[in-house]
């Protein structure tokens, strides 16, 4: 009691400005000195001296003057606790089982006046200003790397730039080690957006990341592959492509849970128009008696001619012709003859199918794209026919396709009635 008494008659005379000089002793060793220099000294102001603990562990100390000139602790200044032995340090310790405080308050209700805890290291080679957190499992430290351009760190050790977990400098930040987050759902993704908290990302399931959009999953990369969600494409024709020119699939896998795992099902107003599995394609037929359109599989066209006559005796001409479109076609031709009384055939009748025309058999093959019938030989009337079988053409540009005929004949000439008819099978 006589020590803190001592001291506030002390603090009473600095807050006057009167210069004591006041020294508290334990035995022979100096406790508490006081002194204010003369003016013009390098350290004008109140000066606070002191060694080692001034009061014991169960007391405390108040300092209220206000000093308007830079104060340095010399030494080790020990507020409660034992001794310590470093030197230039400041350390506040309590040995009861309560929190130690250290707590700096700015009592002035003005915006104006705000409350800082400043470190400063000063000079281009000096150590680095840090905060240390030190238990006895974990240390940690917080604040600038002057060795690393000065860098902000906070590091999982005792000293700063040690084991860095994050990173920051004037342009971009680093993460030196894995940062975890909550797994959070597709109504709150946990990696989010502060002004749209339902669009994010978020572990979904066992290995999973999932991406959701305004809290519904739309994307979802698992170990089993890439998932998107069922209403992810765009209602309006043309707004959504899944790839490009320059970017397209090597391979598209698409799973139909509907029809079958092995399976991938086409629907058209919710009817099933077309299957495709491993053991082949199943397309679905109109339901009506409309046609195909022009380009599509089904395609048929076909033209026909009545009571033509022959061209000559001896001689090729094209009853009819088709143009056909780029594609795989099957082409199919029927005719029938008349000897137009008085006409007399004296040959075979012969019919094909080319792509040359005139008077020209170039390319024909006989029971492939070519046959023949005998016709009658007398001047009656009679009808006689032959047709040729579904034929195979394929083109790269629009061709036009004919029905040969010829016979040789007397008087006359016979006539020739006939279709040719394409279908498009690809």
């Amino acid at each position: 009691m006589k020590k803190l008494a001592a001291l506030a008659i002390t603090l009473s005379l600095m807050a006057l400005g009167i210069a004591p000089q006041n020294t508290f002793a334990d035995t022979t060793t100096t406790r508490w000195g006081m002194t204010k220099p003369d003016v013009g000294s390098t350290n004008w102001g109140p000066k606070i001296n002191s060694n080692y603990d001034i009061i014991d562990n169960a007391a405390g100390v108040g300092i209220t003057n206000t000093f308007t000139q830079p104060n340095y602790f010399t030494g080790v200044v020990v507020i409660g606790g034992t001794t310590y032995s470093g030197s230039g340090d400041f350390e506040l310790r309590k040995d009861q089982n309560t929190d130690t405080i250290f707590r700096i308050t700015n009592v002035n209700n003005n915006a104006s006046a705000g409350t800082e805890l400043l470190l400063t290291a000063n000079g281009a080679t000096s150590g680095d200003p840090f905060l240390g957190f030190v238990t006895n499992a974990q240390s940690w430290a917080i604040g600038v790397d002057s060795s690393d351009t000065s860098k902000f760190k906070i590091s999982n050790s005792a000293s700063l730039g040690t084991n860095n977990i994050f990173t920051l400098d004037s342009s971009s930040s680093v993460i030196g080690v894995p940062i975890y987050f909550p797994d959070g759902s597709a109504s709150f993704p946990s990696m989010a957006f502060s002004t749209n908290r339902q669009t994010g990302f978020y572990r979904n399931g066992q290995n999973g990341i999932g991406m959701s959009n305004n809290g519904s999953l739309k994307f979802s990369l698992e170990p089993s592959g890439i998932y998107l969600s069922n209403d992810i494409l765009s209602n309006t024709p043309g707004a959504f492509n899944l790839g490009g020119s320059s970017f397209y699939f090597g391979k598209l896998y698409i799973k139909d849970s509907i029809v079958g795992t092995t399976t991938i099902g086409v629907t058209a107003n919710s009817s099933s128009v077309a299957i495709f599995a491993s053991t082949g394609v199943a397309i679905k037929g109109t339901t009506t008696n409309d046609n195909a359109a022009a380009g599509w599989v089904g395609q048929t066209i076909s033209s026909s001619a009545a009571g033509a006559p022959f061209q000559g005796t001896a001689v090729t001409g094209d009853l009819v012709s088709l143009s056909l479109t780029a594609g795989d076609w099957l082409v199919s031709a029927a005719m029938e003859t008349d000897n137009n009384p008085g006409a007399i055939f004296t040959g075979p009748v012969r019919i094909g199918i080319s792509v040359t025309s005139g008077n020209s058999e170039a390319g024909l093959v006989e029971g492939e794209s070519q046959f023949l019938f005998i016709a009658p030989t007398t001047g009656a009337s009679i009808i006689s026919s032959m047709s040729i079988p579904s034929y195979r053409m394929s083109f790269a540009s629009t061709t036009s396709v004919y029905l040969k005929y010829r016979s040789s004949y007397t008087s006359g000439p016979p006539n020739a009635y006939g279709t040719l008819r394409a279908v498009r099978i690809r």
